[in-house]
């Protein structure tokens, strides 16, 4: 059968017509959804708020008694959806947990739920880490469990939790471990709210090392001038800079931080760094100073460790033969050491 004889302005018309029917109805479809849609998940998250406010005034009035809050929280994790939700949740599952330990194991259970909902989430992962190894075992499941939260915590501000994750696990119990273990980005600013400024030093110290094992000499650079960079740094991290800075060529530097720490044995440290740096007026100089300190009857042995090696120095590092017998002398006269 022949198609219908149609001039080709009334078939352009019919075809205008159609397109803008159909655009219409696809608009007025996507704009429906988005009304609405939006609407229904602005209504869910009021609903889920307003839970919360009721659930905290409760609280509040509960005080110790803890018999219905559980079921309340239960009843609020049916309405979370998203990652802030099940946060908010999760913190009041924690708090419950701390005042009544019988609500622990339903903390832990939440978290889980949490995780299976949101598997990728760096928060959820570490409020579930957290939350797993608070009064709880460390076994197999568990040590699974924490190892895949510890995939996903990868901002600076979980460094404090990745390494005691870590040490849990047993990956620190050796040099080897610890550098299979410990991803290179934990570092000492990291770490800095969770511990005190000496942990913070001895924890960025032992990374710093790590680091040198792997061969990453800049990141131990760099990690040892951020230590340095404080306004105090303790003794311990002006030791370890000033004996890395030594082994690996800045001897100046080394000198002047050994300056800086109290102690025969730091200024013997000092003298040495000077010798190697070609400052060999200066470290004769301490070294004859220090010879003197063994004088006395009362002498320790410390004090007569530092003059043997302050006079060996001196006799080493003479002009001449002649020159070096007077220190060696000296050497032979001082009085045993106790061990």
């Amino acid at each position: 059968m022949p198609f219908p004889n149609l001039k080709t302005g009334g078939l352009l018309r019919v075809t205008c017509i159609a397109g803008l029917l159909l655009l219409f109805l696809v608009g007025g479809t996507a704009v429906a959804l988005r009304v609405f849609g939006g609407k229904s998940a602005a209504v869910r998250d009021e609903s889920f708020y307003r839970l919360l406010r009721d659930y905290d005034r409760f609280a509040e009035r509960a005080g110790q008694e803890t018999g219905n809050l559980d079921r309340e929280l239960d009843k609020l994790e049916q309405k979370a959806e998203g990652t802030e939700n099940w946060l908010s949740v999760l913190k009041r599952r924690r708090q419950l947990a701390r005042i009544d330990p019988r609500y622990a194991a339903a903390c832990r259970q939440s978290a889980r739920r949490a995780r299976e909902a949101y598997p990728y989430s760096e928060p959820l992962a570490a409020i579930a880490s957290a939350v797993i190894i608070r009064d709880a075992a460390i076994n197999r499941e568990t040590a699974a469990e924490l190892r895949s939260c510890l995939s996903l915590l990868a901002e600076a501000r979980y460094d404090p939790l990745r390494l005691s994750l870590h040490a849990l696990l047993g990956d620190l119990q050796s040099p080897g471990a610890a550098l299979d273990a410990l991803p290179p980005g934990i570092s000492a600013a990291g770490l800095g709210a969770s511990f005190s400024p000496a942990e913070t030093a001895a924890i960025a110290a032992d990374l710093a090392i790590v680091r040198l094992l792997r061969g990453d000499s800049a990141a131990a650079a760099a990690a040892i001038q951020g230590l340095l960079a404080a306004a105090s740094p303790p003794p311990e991290t002006l030791r370890f800079a000033a004996e890395y800075l030594y082994d690996f060529g800045d001897l100046p530097r080394a000198a002047e931080l050994f300056s800086r720490l109290p102690g025969d044995e730091a200024l013997l440290r000092q003298a040495d760094a000077l010798w190697l740096a070609g400052y060999s007026g200066s470290a004769r100089a301490i070294w004859s100073i220090l010879a003197a300190a063994a004088n006395g009857e009362t002498a320790d042995d410390a004090s007569i460790a530092v003059s043997a090696r302050s006079l060996y120095n001196l006799a080493l590092t003479a002009a001449s033969r002649t020159a070096a017998a007077a220190p060696l002398e000296r050497l032979i006269a001082l009085p045993p050491a106790a061990s």
